[in-house]
């Protein structure tokens, strides 16, 4: 478990982490591990990815979440690609997203939940192949995924 927030210095403007092709971002071990992304009232926090996403089998409940209440919120840039989230945790939560997802698609894999949360304007491509894809739409989302299901 733990926390990590994107963050940027006061009156600095917003913090960008950009995760790798190899490796990914991966949720791993025992507990809830959380990434928080700042909002903010010029530019937000992002996270920019250039690989995929993993939540291990032995992950209780794992979150990028929105930091703050600011206009702009959050961001988790999929950097204009399809980008893989595995949830393998089927016996936990899962991986519960409430930051703005833009620029990509995703293809949902693994046993476990992913689930969207909060303020989304989300329309990419979306292909789920194993688990659920949830989506908690709390009025304030417009998350219209493209919707393809990989059937075997």
């Amino acid at each position: 478990g733990g926390t990590n927030t994107v963050a940027g210095t006061a009156g600095g403007g917003p913090g960008t982490l950009t995760v790798g092709s190899v490796g990914g971002l991966n949720f791993q071990g025992t507990g809830s591990p959380n990434i928080t992304v700042d909002s903010d009232n010029g530019t937000a926090g992002k996270i920019v990815l250039a690989g995929d996403v993993t939540v291990d089998s032995g992950v209780t409940a794992a979150s990028i979440s929105n930091g703050g209440a600011l206009a702009n919120p959050g961001q988790l840039d999929l950097n204009n690609s399809a980008r893989g989230f595995t949830v393998d945790n089927s016996g936990g939560s899962g991986l519960t997203v409430s930051t703005q997802v833009i620029n990509g698609g995703l293809t949902k894999a693994g046993a476990g939940v992913l689930t969207f949360s909060g303020a989304n304007t989300y329309t990419g491509q979306t292909v789920i192949n194993a688990g659920t894809l949830k989506v908690d739409n709390d009025g304030s989302s417009t998350f219209r995924p493209y919707h393809r299901q990989q059937c075997g």
